[in-house]
């Protein structure tokens, strides 16, 4: 099992090791692991779990078979069933929940080390943080300019240690913080 105690990611991490100058050639396997949480395997992004299955879910959105039984730590999509997968507002769903996931990373939120839960509800998309059980309301659409708003408060919220229990970025030019 690679361990990386720096908090790298994994093509980081295997840049470091594999393109060193006294290293040579090798194969890289195993799981990566930060903080005692697995890694998924690449291109995998959300686990679909509704009580009854367990689904994994590729970038596409598309379900793929699950390796072994478990382990892998990837951000649980709620609000939706295996069977909603098969239909075309289901489809629209997982859509935006991907679409979130690959801002938050595009603005320096890796899923993995930040996101616990995404629940679409509707037409809305809601996020659990991760560290500290925060709901963060993203609404119905305009996701970027919503993640950029997250971006711009996002240190703001941390600065006395206590992160709120509820933000809000549904609004116009505000962020409501409760």
């Amino acid at each position: 099992m690679v361990r990386d105690d720096n908090g790298a990611p994994p093509c980081d991490f295997h840049l470091a090791i594999g393109f060193g100058p006294r290293t040579g050639e090798f194969q890289l396997t195993g799981r990566f692991v930060r903080n005692g949480r697995t890694l998924p395997p690449e291109g995998y992004v959300l686990l679909l779990a509704d009580g009854e299955e367990t689904v994994e879910l590729d970038a596409t959105g598309a379900a793929v078979p699950r390796r072994g039984s478990g382990g892998v730590d990837l951000p649980v999509l709620t609000g939706l069933s295996g069977r909603d997968l098969e239909t075309e507002e289901g489809r629209l769903l997982v859509g935006k929940a991907i679409e979130v996931l690959g801002l938050l990373g595009e603005f320096g939120f890796p899923p993995d080390r930040h996101l616990s839960e995404i629940h679409v509800d509707g037409r809305e998309v809601d996020l659990v943080w991760m560290e500290t059980g925060t709901l963060i309301r993203t609404g119905s659409g305009g996701y970027r300019e919503k993640i950029m708003k997250l971006r711009a408060v996002y240190g703001a919220l941390d600065e006395d240690g206590r992160f709120p229990s509820l933000v809000d970025l549904r609004f116009d030019r505000q962020v409501v913080v409760r």
